[in-house]
C-alpha cells in the first residue's frame, strides 16, 4: 500500500513537470508567378520562415519551364498574407519587389507590357 509520502511524492513530480508547448506554426503565404504572353500561371507557397526559395526548384517541369529556363513575366500574391513580408530578388540579388499586404503584385520583368523574361534565378524570401 502507498504511504501519505510516496502518493505525494508522485504528485509533487507531476506538477513540477514542464508543460508540452505548442508546437510552433509559422504562417503561408500563397503566390502565382505567370507567364502573361502565353497565360501560363503556376501557383506555390512559401513559409515565412527567412529561407529563400529559388525559382528554378520550385517551377522546374511546370508550364513556366521552357527547356529548363523559367519564363514568366509577373507574379502576384493569392493569400491574404497579412502580417508577411517578402522579398524577390534578381540572380544577382537585387530586388525586384516586394509582397505584403500592401504591394501584392510584383512585375518581374521590368518592362512596360509583359516581356517574357527568364526567372530561374530569382528567389523569393518570407518573414513573418
Amino acid at each position: 500500500m502507498y504511504t501519505f509520502i510516496t502518493i505525494t511524492t508522485l504528485f509533487a513530480t507531476a506538477l513540477a513537470a514542464p508543460a508540452k508547448q505548442a508546437r510552433q506554426t509559422l504562417p503561408t503565404l500563397n503566390f502565382a508567378v505567370s507567364n502573361d504572353v502565353t497565360g501560363a500561371n503556376v501557383g506555390s507557397s512559401i513559409l515565412a520562415d527567412g529561407t529563400a526559395l529559388p525559382f528554378n526548384h520550385v517551377f522546374a517541369g511546370t508550364a513556366l519551364d521552357r527547356d529548363g529556363a523559367i519564363i514568366a513575366t509577373s507574379m502576384q500574391s493569392t493569400s491574404n498574407g497579412a502580417g508577411i513580408f517578402c522579398i524577390v530578388t534578381d540572380g544577382q540579388g537585387i530586388q525586384v519587389g516586394l509582397l505584403n499586404e500592401q504591394s501584392t503584385f510584383v512585375d518581374l520583368d521590368g518592362q512596360e507590357g509583359a516581356v517574357e523574361t527568364d526567372v530561374g534565378d530569382f528567389t523569393i524570401l518570407c518573414e513573418a
